[in-house]
């Protein structure tokens, strides 16, 4: 890497990272330790992987299906995973009501519960089987 694209890379790396503890403080501002906002720590986490394997500055360690002693060719890359974190979560947490309107107009909160919990245990599973492999 040339040192005029390191020094860019670098700028963009310190710049998103002070970005990313602005919103973990400002979470931190909103809730109370009795609240229930892991996801949204995690939502914060997702979106810093994403910009932190997609610029690709400083990050050091081997993908897990790049790792000999894996042998996990098929394994998705880190920003694979990320990105798929990311479209999980916002599947569960964006869900609306208005889209589980019965014929009569009322809301199947029923249909709505199971989608719902449907949505966020694939969330849950997928992020149980990558978890360990988000490091660097």
């Amino acid at each position: 890497m040339s040192n005029k694209l390191e020094r860019k890379s670098k700028k963009i790396y310190k710049r998103f990272n002070k970005k990313y503890m602005k919103e973990l403080k400002q979470l931190l501002k909103n809730y109370g330790p009795w609240d229930n906002y892991i996801d949204c720590f995690a939502y914060i986490q997702f979106k810093h992987w994403i910009d932190y394997y997609t610029l690709g500055y400083n990050v050091v360690a081997m993908e897990v299906k790049d790792t000999p002693e894996f042998n996990r060719p098929d394994r998705p890359t880190r920003l694979q995973i990320a990105l798929k974190m990311k479209a999980l979560y916002d599947r569960y947490s964006d869900m609306n009501l208005s889209d589980f309107k019965k014929e009569d107009g009322s809301v199947d909160v029923d249909k709505f519960n199971e989608a719902y919990k449907k949505a966020k245990r694939e969330f849950f599973e997928y992020y149980m089987e990558y978890a360990d492999d988000m490091w660097d």
